[in-house]
């Protein structure tokens, strides 16, 4: 199976943790929300921080039987459990650990432990502690495969062996080189000790590290998850005699895996409650480890990350925050790891798509769309906690084949898609129904020719043309003025060129012919000079990708991932004013983070009177009565129907306040806003509003009359944050339009574009403002009918009901 490791089976390793046992309808009442975990999180880390001894070390116990190791395996927790905030606690934990003589640590978990929270908290200023560590750590190597404690020691351990392999993949991750063959002679140790009827243990195997779990459930877990990293790094490591990766070179199935992964399978149900309380947390925490290289295939179900974090909030001590284990440190350090996967800020999803079984629909035929296992997860880490990225990202990944209905994916998409093959893309009607919301969304599809493969090209390009409307899905070369050139590093199509399609402000579909992937997962340990460089600048041109598609601001899984149910609610929400965001056929979300900035904009000058929670419907919905302020942007031609049309002629005579622009200054958007506003109100037309009207003034906000726009004839090149770099004598005043009902202004328009520049993604061809001219545009026009009287009078309209 190897690199084509097959994500449908990676599922039930989840579903195989002894001790939870849960099915979906057990924990859909009492489901963990977001803020519970966060305060489990920091009720954990409060409890290791009174535990840390005064010299920055932790206590050992009867496991970890040394300082080194508990402190390093506390230090790690403390770290990923509070991603971008610095703690005195992490810096005291580390300062001892770099304190200790020379000839120390000894063991091979203390050394290991040591090794991966060195890793995670400085790669650069640590590699050189690392390569010694890691030296250290391959000595301790049996002739067998596995690892032992001591050079000297006979006894080999599979514990110790996964623990080591482990530390060996977040060494590699920072640069250390790791021969060959010790993957491979890894690979044969667990081989040899499979059962015959594919598991792997016995009931009594290792008695002595009962945190480690026992059972066959437990032992079996750990060694597909040794044999996951085995491949994936088998698979890096791989070079032709010339030191160039073989990337694309098909590789056999590791049958071993593949047993493995049936008998969780088919022993799922038997063995849901085999083990103590005890091997659950090692066992999560195994699961935590382990997922982040294999890619997003654990985290795939939504739900998944929630049955842990449910079952994790039920065993924690109300009155310490700890959790039990053979130690509570040790296990409280091994929750914390797993909860703070949801922490992790989500960039990407990575689509899963293809043919599928006839059996089961969640298993695909072939793995021709994902022939790089490793590619995002090797960008993201590369790119964790440099420039203003995040310390902790993850990817996610996205199964085309269900609806967000079906509680199979994140039900927020993610900022980029990603998508790659070595095949032509076959997608069903609803896989691009899927695909199409998504963009719709706000989401940007990133797609990747693996291995250079001009049949995935090709199918790509006859995909667009189903997914988009006529006349709007080809694929053109990227300029080098383009900002995905330069949102993070300087670039220009001589390095990699890019084909995207323009959608309003922005381009949402990016396609390269260059084979990334492959250089992400080779990370920086080619040894070939050429092929380091450009492993650089894919590593560079990647950033660009996701600065480009994000601003630099995404959410966590907390953030993403909630049960069915939740919902995100602002404190008192239900005394807050919410902006109701209207739906239409004109690409109505083209600016995905306009409304939210807008709401912050304003909550920043009047206080939190706005729900930041986002609501959209079409003038259809019944909740279209419920709120007084409506927003709509778009990029396309649309048409309200006569009772759309009805509907929001009642709303705004009734009080009612529709702040409308057109995204890019689109011409379609705003030819069919004007035809709308004539049909709803026959007898007005759409008017410049004068520039001594109050709302321009500081009588509302702030002073607007010295804003002008940059022409998109005049404007050369966007900088990151969507401000214009020409100046000022080339740039032309704003102005707005309205509808005076009742002598107010019931409807605000800006045929130039606002909403793009809110939502800091603007397109050379636009006519812009800065990011700071449209927040305060768009602030006086909200706090503008923030002043009026917002209560719509005969609210209950029970025939728009």
């Amino acid at each position: 199976m190897s690199v084509l490791f097959c994500s449908h089976h990676i599922r039930w390793l989840w579903f195989t943790i002894a001790g939870i046992g849960i099915s979906p309808l057990q924990i859909s009442a009492q489901t963990p929300t977001a803020d519970s975990v966060r305060d489990a999180v920091l009720r954990g880390r409060a409890y290791l921080t009174r535990n840390q001894q005064s010299d920055g070390s932790f206590p050992a116990d009867g496991v970890l039987t040394h300082p080194v190791a508990v402190t390093s395996l506390a230090t790690l927790a403390l770290l990923n459990s509070s991603p971008n905030t610095p703690s005195p606690s992490v810096s005291r934990g580390l300062r001892f650990l770099k304190s200790l003589p020379a000839d120390q640590p000894t063991k091979t978990n203390e050394i290991a432990l040591m090794i991966m929270v060195l890793c995670a908290a400085d790669r650069e200023a640590a590699f050189p502690r690392v390569q010694e560590l890691t030296d250290r750590l391959l000595v301790r190597q049996s002739p067998s495969g596995g690892w032992r404690s001591l050079p000297e020691d006979l006894l080999v351990e599979s514990s110790l062996t996964h623990l080591a392999l482990l530390a060996l993949r977040d060494a590699h991750g920072i640069g250390v080189m790791i021969p060959h063959d010790v993957w491979e002679k890894t690979r044969l140790y667990w081989h040899a000790k499979q059962n015959s009827e594919g598991s792997w243990g016995l009931p009594a195997d290792e008695p002595h590290l009962d945190d480690h779990g026992v059972g066959l459930a437990a032992e079996t877990m750990t060694a597909v998850s040794a044999l996951s990293i085995c491949d994936q790094m088998l698979a890096i490591s791989r070079r032709d005699q010339s030191g160039i990766p073989e990337c694309c070179t098909a590789q056999e199935s590791d049958r071993h895996l593949k047993r493995g992964l049936s008998w969780l399978q088919s022993r799922f149900r038997e063995h849901s409650r085999d083990d103590s309380w005890k091997g659950v947390i090692y066992r999560l925490y195994g699961l935590e480890r382990s997922s982040g290289w294999q890619g997003p295939a654990l985290e795939e179900n939504q739900e998944l990350y929630w049955k842990g974090a449910y079952e994790l909030l039920q065993r924690q001590n109300e009155s310490t925050g700890s959790w039990q284990s053979n130690d509570p440190i040790v296990g409280t350090s091994h929750a914390l790891l797993f909860l703070a996967r949801g922490l992790e800020s989500v960039l990407v999803n990575k689509l899963r798509y293809g043919p599928r079984s006839k059996h089961d629909s969640l298993d695909l035929i072939d793995h021709h769309g994902n022939p790089h296992p490793g590619d995002i997860d090797g960008l993201l880490r590369r790119l964790a906690g440099t420039y203003r990225w995040p310390r902790l990202m993850t990817a996610g990944e996205m199964d085309l084949s269900f609806s967000p209905a079906d509680n199979l994916q994140p039900r927020q998409p993610a900022p980029v898609l990603y998508m790659t093959g070595t095949y032509a893309p076959q997608l069903t009607a609803l896989e691009i129904a899927q695909l199409r919301e998504s963009l719709y969304q706000g989401s940007l599809l990133f797609a990747v020719a693996a291995c250079h493969s001009s049949e995935f090209e090709e199918g790509f390009r006859r995909l667009l043309i189903q997914l988009l409307p006529p006349g709007e899905g080809t694929l053109s070369p990227l300029a080098s003025e383009h900002p995905i050139y330069r949102s993070q590093y300087q670039l220009s199509p001589r390095d990699f060129e890019l084909y995207g399609t323009d959608m309003g402000c922005r381009t949402p579909i990016v396609f390269c012919r260059d084979d990334l992937g492959c250089l992400w997962t080779q990370g920086s340990n080619s040894s070939a000079t050429h092929l380091t460089t450009d492993s650089e600048l894919a590593f560079q041109l990647g950033a660009n990708v996701l600065a480009y598609a994000t601003g630099q601001v995404a959410n966590t899984r907390l953030d993403n991932l909630r049960p069915a149910g939740e919902k995100r609610e602002d404190p008192l929400d239900d005394r807050l004013l919410r902006i109701l965001q209207i739906q239409h056929s004109g690409h109505w979300n083209t600016a995905s983070r306009a409304l939210p900035h807008l709401i912050d904009a304003v909550n920043a000058v009047e206080g939190p009177i706005v729900s930041t929670q986002q609501l959209a419907v079409p003038l259809s919905s019944p909740q279209l009565f419920q709120h007084a302020l409506l927003y709509m942007h778009g990029s396309g031609e649309f048409t309200f129907s006569d009772s759309e049309r009805r509907a929001l002629k009642l709303h705004l005579e009734r009080g009612g306040f529709l702040f409308a622009d057109a995204c890019c200054g689109s011409t379609k958007f705003d030819s069919s806003l004007r035809t709308a506003i004539k049909q709803t109100f026959p007898n007005q037309i759409l008017q410049q509003i004068p520039l001594e009207h109050k709302l321009y003034s500081t009588k509302i906000g702030y002073d607007l009359r010295g804003i002008r726009r940059t022409t998109k004839e005049k404007r050369t090149i966007v900088d990151s944050a969507s401000s214009p770099s020409a100046p000022d004598t080339e740039s032309e005043p704003f102005s707005l339009e309205g509808i005076l009902l009742d002598g107010r202004y019931a409807v605000i328009y800006s045929r130039h574009d606002i909403s793009c520049a809110l939502d800091r993604h603007t397109s050379n061809r636009c006519s812009v403002y800065s990011f700071e001219s449209a927040v305060q545009i768009a602030t006086n026009i909200m706090l503008y009918a923030l002043m009026q009287d917002l209560r719509l009078q005969d609210s209950d309209s029970s025939s728009q009901d």
